[in-house]
């Protein structure tokens, strides 16, 4: 991030956007990124920023700050998207685990559902396990089944050898 870009002028809390000049919290300027004591939120400012910005609301219900240029228009496809810097994990269209839906469809990634991505592989291993778990529950079950018999055949060895030197004694 580009220090030397100007810094955003407005901030927007509970759906409200204030100057600066009123705004409440403590705000800390450092190094392209405001902190405001109710979360941290990273500002990144387009070069085209003179005259400020406003949010404006996507198809899909997300909230943006655009930043325009004075004298300019709003153009979603031209602004820089503000993203707040926050965990609210989404799984994307390329399968991979994003911090939050915020600036994905700027990479032409897709929302697929919220939270982190569940990969074919981790099911694939999931499956494994509960098979792995299956199969060690039948060995052990065998072994207590093997266990038992050989403590029938210890015993009906221990009645033949009697029974053996009586044969071989006839023999």
């Amino acid at each position: 991030m580009n220090s030397s870009k100007p810094f955003l002028s407005y901030c927007r809390l509970e759906g409200i956007m204030l100057p600066n000049g009123r705004l409440k919290a403590i705000l800390i300027l450092f190094a392209g990124v405001l902190f405001v004591a109710l979360g941290i939120y990273q500002v990144v400012v387009s070069d085209a920023w003179a005259g400020g910005g406003e949010w404006v609301t996507d198809e899909m219900g997300n909230s943006k700050y655009v930043i325009t240029g004075e004298g300019t228009t709003v153009n979603v496809e031209e602004s820089e998207l503000i993203c707040p810097a926050m965990y609210d994990p989404v799984c994307g269209s390329d399968g991979k685990t994003h911090p939050s839906w915020c600036g994905l469809e700027e990479d032409g990634i897709a929302v697929a559902y919220r939270g982190e991505c569940v990969s074919d592989e981790d099911s694939e291993i999931d499956d494994l396990r509960a098979e792995n778990d299956f199969l060690k529950k039948q060995v052990v079950d065998l072994m207590a089944v093997v266990m038992e018999q050989l403590k029938v055949i210890q015993q009906l060895a221990a009645q033949m050898v009697g029974v053996g030197d009586v044969i071989a004694k006839v023999n």
